[in-house]
């Protein structure tokens, strides 16, 4: 099943762009209409804003020396895809 806008959906569009609020008035659960382009956007706000978390947060293990050697990484790496040892 794929719904489809209302006129009075469409008309909001329009009249607002996007965000479009939507209550329901049974549940009165609160939910947001939104463009396709808009969606790509926040997707990419959120993806670009755990990058930046993700950097920040190695950055502070690689400044208190939590860090390991190539060497390890690469042993743990093997032994977990059952690799062999490099020589």
């Amino acid at each position: 099943m794929e719904p489809q806008l209302t006129d009075e959906q469409k008309e909001a569009l329009r009249e607002q762009g996007t965000p479009v609020r939507i209550e329901d008035s049974e549940t009165h659960k609160v939910y947001f209409l939104i463009d396709d382009a808009f969606h790509r956007r926040a997707v990419e706000a959120l993806e670009r804003r755990d990058t930046d978390r993700a950097l920040k947060a190695g950055l502070k293990d690689l400044e208190a020396g939590r860090v390991l050697s190539f060497r390890d990484v690469d042993a743990r790496i093997r032994r977990s895809l059952g690799l062999p040892a490099r020589a």
